[in-house]
């Protein structure tokens, strides 16, 4: 019986802790990372975003969270099946949210 409440107390915990539950009451920002970039990120890696393909790149903000789980979505170039896993994460940017793509750790042409 004790690890029976033991074990509810760590799904609420869990629970109380999701993103998905916050988004009720805050603004969350999620988004999908693929399995091929996921060696280059994790908590507080610093995201970037460019105004202009690769150029004019400007940090946008950091990961706060890597999501359990996982997750496929269409790569926004050219379409294929990803997969992956979702993170929360917070931006210093607020219109970086429309971007289709964000660059973890570092601007994608580090001379730009």
């Amino acid at each position: 019986m004790v690890l029976r409440i033991s074990e509810q107390e760590q799904l609420v915990e869990r629970l109380a802790s999701s993103p998905y539950l916050r988004a009720v009451e805050r603004k969350v920002v999620i988004v999908f990372i693929p399995y091929s970039n996921l060696p280059n990120v994790k908590v507080d890696t610093k995201l970037y975003g460019c105004a202009w393909g690769l150029a004019l790149c400007s940090r946008v903000g950091r990961v706060i969270s890597l999501l359990d789980g996982e997750v496929q979505e269409l790569h926004p170039h050219d379409e294929s099946v990803q997969r992956g896993v979702m993170a929360e994460i917070e931006l210093s940017k607020a219109a970086a949210g429309g971007d289709k793509v964000l660059f973890a750790g570092g601007k994608p042409l580090w001379l730009l």
